[in-house]
């Protein structure tokens, strides 16, 4: 009866391990959605819209990397616009208010290479010190899987 019992709860707690697994991998800042940057021959900048989250593509050492990125982003709404100061925190669709936002872009590259953008402008503008595959992303994570825009240029 003691070994059901204890086999019983090994079960169990591997279940909720799992269903908590699952669910912190379904919140904003996992699952990352990454999308190959393609510049055309002959083209200095690449456009991208939709709801990935990070860019990869190759560049020169002494390219100018320029990037502009904004997007969507949903806040809770106050309860009274006489007072904004009164959120009701509430996240139900009809409580939301959507905004267009400039993101906080940053890159990784070779040898460590950290780029930030040092702003909340949403742009990005270095010469790169290294050749090689450069990943950009943006924060905030809440803002990830959300609609948005994103030029990245390279000269």
């Amino acid at each position: 009866m003691i070994n059901i019992q204890l086999a019983a709860s090994a079960i169990l707690a591997v279940a909720l391990s799992l269903l908590s697994i699952t669910t912190a991998n379904a919140s904003s800042c996992h699952n990352p959605k990454i999308v190959q940057i393609k510049i055309a021959k002959g083209e200095y900048c690449w456009v991208y819209e939709g709801t990935a989250t990070h860019f990869k593509g190759w560049f020169r050492k002494g390219q100018t990397l320029q990037v502009k990125m904004a997007g969507l982003a949903y806040f809770a709404s106050p309860t009274s616009k006489d007072r904004p100061e009164s959120w009701t925190g509430s996240i139900r669709p009809e409580d939301l208010v959507v905004e267009w936002r400039h993101r906080g872009v940053s890159a990784q590259g070779p040898n460590s290479t950290f780029i930030s953008g040092g702003g909340e402008n949403g742009t990005l503008n270095k010469v790169l010190p290294y050749s090689g595959t450069y990943e950009i992303g943006f924060s905030p994570c809440a803002m990830w899987h959300s609609f948005g825009r994103v030029v990245i240029c390279a000269r």
